[in-house]
């Protein structure tokens, strides 16, 4: 995974001001082993040949992949959203809200500030033909509270990625180019249900994107089983299954970005606690109740956005 495809997926963060994920702490179980990599001598060379059979065997896929179909359920939970705009600079949420808008997915930010709580499902047929994915189906089953229109189709809009493109596309690692950026190493070798298993880490050159890349190969089918990333933009998880003549497909898809981090917005929090109480603004009496438990430590605040994933394949 590439700055190009987490730039890709920040469009959906930038969008939502928030954080998506499974469950936080379950993603953050799963990637912690990313705090640990270790680059070890001659790992480039091993890693690029595995990455190239990972390269060869992808585009050998992409044609037998014609005929799949997926069905992708996808559930959408927001929390403590609406206090963001009350809280952070006015320049920040000037360019989170220009971002979204040149995005177009302003009516969609916008929504998600105005709400504690959102709880939504999604759903698509995704079919496969000639490389290629088209959607079908793709609607908002449900909402609380009711979405309006305008803010269903931004959503769906921005839930139509190509699955096999994330993992296996030019955007990816396959591309040696984008694996110049990283130093590697094959951080270990399991066994998972009697296949050999290639863990490789790769980590980001740049100091500040703070990026940690894990994939799981597995050996001889040449597939991506398993794959977790970290930076500071968040976490994102994707579990992958042979769907069939060893092809991996994602079945499972986590995303948890993060924008605004929580211990910029408590900093900001306490700011304005202390000039409400020097000179009163416009904030109303419950929002600075509200903000006073949270820096106080009396209320937990977890603002975020989750979204999960699951996709299951059958055969036209």
């Amino acid at each position: 995974m590439t700055d190009a495809i987490m730039k890709r997926f920040l469009i959906f963060t930038v969008a939502f001001a928030g954080c998506v994920c499974v469950v936080a702490q379950d993603i953050e179980e799963r990637t912690r082993v990313l705090d640990e990599v270790v680059v070890t001598p001659d790992a480039t060379g091993r890693v690029n040949v595995i990455m190239g059979q990972v390269a060869r065997r992808a585009r050998e896929n992409r044609a037998k992949i014609n005929g799949f179909t997926a069905r992708a359920n996808a559930f959408l939970y927001s929390q403590d959203m609406d206090f963001i705009p009350d809280v952070m600079p006015g320049k920040v949420m000037f360019l989170i809200r220009m971002a979204a808008r040149l995005t177009r997915h302003g009516a969609l930010l916008n929504f998600a500030l105005e709400q504690q709580k959102i709880d939504a499902q999604l759903y698509a047929d995704i079919r496969y033909a000639d490389g290629k994915v088209t959607f079908h189906n793709k609607r908002v089953v449900r909402s609380k509270p009711a979405m309006p229109k305008k803010v269903q189709e931004q959503l769906l809009r921005t839930a139509s990625v190509n699955p096999y493109d994330v993992i296996y596309g030019d955007g990816s690692l396959l591309n040696a180019k984008n694996r110049e950026r990283y130093d590697v190493s094959i951080q270990e070798t399991i066994e998972e249900d009697g296949k050999t298993v290639r863990v490789l880490a790769f980590r980001n050159r740049n100091e500040k994107s703070k990026e940690t890349i894990l994939l799981h190969v597995v050996e001889g089918d040449w597939g991506i089983r398993h794959m977790a990333v970290k930076s500071r933009f968040g976490s994102q998880i994707m579990d992958c299954t042979d769907v069939g003549e060893g092809i991996y497909l994602p079945t499972f898809y986590a995303l948890n970005p993060n924008p605004v981090s929580l211990g910029d917005f408590l900093a900001e929090a306490r700011k304005r606690v202390a000039e409400e109480k020097k000179k009163p603004s416009r904030m109303t009496r419950k929002t600075l109740d509200r903000l006073e438990k949270v820096v106080n430590g009396e209320r937990k605040y977890y603002p975020r956005v989750e979204v999960r994933c699951r996709l299951s394949y059958y055969k036209r």
